[in-house]
């Protein structure tokens, strides 16, 4: 993950993480700053100039406060380090409009319940909160959003990510994942809080219905 909002320091944060064991990195829009086209642009050139990975841009402006323009998709395209976007705007004609100006780019969505509805604009994958719960069920549920198999799907997914998203995520899946027994504490940092969600019936609830779900599908 790079964010924030210093370029200087995201860009140590890249060279220190190219000499580790990472695979690709994951580009998010400035923070709080809300930067231009031309802004944003410079802003990913010196990160994707900064790296020895692959990267993909994320565009999620319910966190960051601004859209990744699609312009800044269509000037970025050719760099050798841009592999793919991670769209998460929640809006069906960003992700086109991307695909537009990009069309080489792989686009993914960042969005759980939307990757069946991204399927017809040349969906290339999940980036998924609900497979850090539910790993094995979120992959079958991705193959048959993209092959079109979506008879089973809803509306028991798009409660459950609901679900996921009943306080700010990463709350509800560590809840979940600590209530399972996967890891050991919810702590999470501050400004988050565990005990923001104290109710868990619903996460329960669903839990067990996606488990007989894919028992029932697989």
């Amino acid at each position: 993950g790079v964010g924030g909002m210093n370029i200087e320091t995201q860009k140590s944060w890249i060279q220190h993480c190219n000499m580790l064991n990472v695979d690709a990195y994951l580009l998010v829009t400035p923070l709080y700053a809300k930067p231009g086209p031309k802004g944003q642009t410079a802003w990913f050139k010196r990160l994707l100039d900064a790296s020895d990975k692959p990267c993909m841009i994320y565009n999620i402006p319910s966190r960051t406060g601004i859209d990744l323009t699609p312009a800044v998709v269509e000037s970025l395209r050719k760099h050798p380090n841009f592999w793919s976007i991670k769209e998460a705007s929640g809006h069906l004609a960003t992700y086109q409009q991307f695909r537009q100006n990009a069309p080489e780019i792989p686009l993914f969505s960042g969005d759980d319940a939307l990757v069946a509805f991204f399927k017809p604009a040349g969906c290339a994958g999940l980036v998924s909160v609900a497979a850090n719960v539910w790993p094995e069920e979120t992959s079958l549920y991705v193959q048959k959003s993209l092959s079109g198999d979506t008879g089973s799907l809803f509306p028991l997914w798009n409660r459950a990510v609901k679900a996921l998203f009943s306080a700010s995520n990463p709350i509800p899946a560590k809840l979940l994942l600590n209530e399972k027994g996967v890891i050991e504490t919810p702590e999470l940092r501050l400004p988050l809080v565990s005990n923001e969600l104290e109710d868990l019936l619903e996460l329960k609830a669903i839990d067990e219905q996606i488990e007989t779900w894919y028992k029932n599908n697989k």
